[in-house]
């Protein structure tokens, strides 16, 4: 699968997002979060990094929203920023850095701007403020 995400299409990765969000949603119906560690949602990241670089300017705002799945995906596993006041966990901080990094490649602001429950939980975690600042 990682070969296929790496190499594929943009239909591809819209495809991988839809399961992925299918996913998520039986999950929460039942109670249950699909993405329960930092690793896995660093594991999702590296997945589909490679596709999001090379697709991310054709793209930009289907990659955009993405990314605010990748926002939700983080939600679900809030308690990882609380392990240390101040802290998060390493995977966590990796994810941080590839958002960091991709939200010049893509429309992520505007896409942002538009979706309140991501802006509420970016506010609410001193390590992702800076998303919220003028690029």
């Amino acid at each position: 699968m990682q070969a296929t995400l790496h190499h594929s299409t943009l239909e591809a990765l819209a495809q991988f997002r839809e399961v992925l969000d299918t996913a998520r949603k039986e999950d929460r119906e039942k109670g249950e979060a699909l993405i329960k560690t930092d690793t896995h949602l660093m594991f999702v990241c590296r997945l589909t990094g490679p596709s999001i670089l090379r697709l991310a300017r054709p793209a930009g705002k289907l990659l955009a929203e993405y990314l605010v799945d990748i926002f939700s995906m983080m939600a679900d596993v809030e308690r990882l920023f609380d392990d240390v006041v101040g802290r998060s966990s390493s995977g966590i901080e990796s994810v941080i850095d590839f958002l960091y990094f991709l939200r010049s490649e893509t429309q992520m602001d505007a896409v942002l701007k538009q979706h309140k429950p991501t802006i509420e939980f970016i506010k609410s975690k001193p390590q992702l403020r800076f998303f919220l600042e003028q690029s």
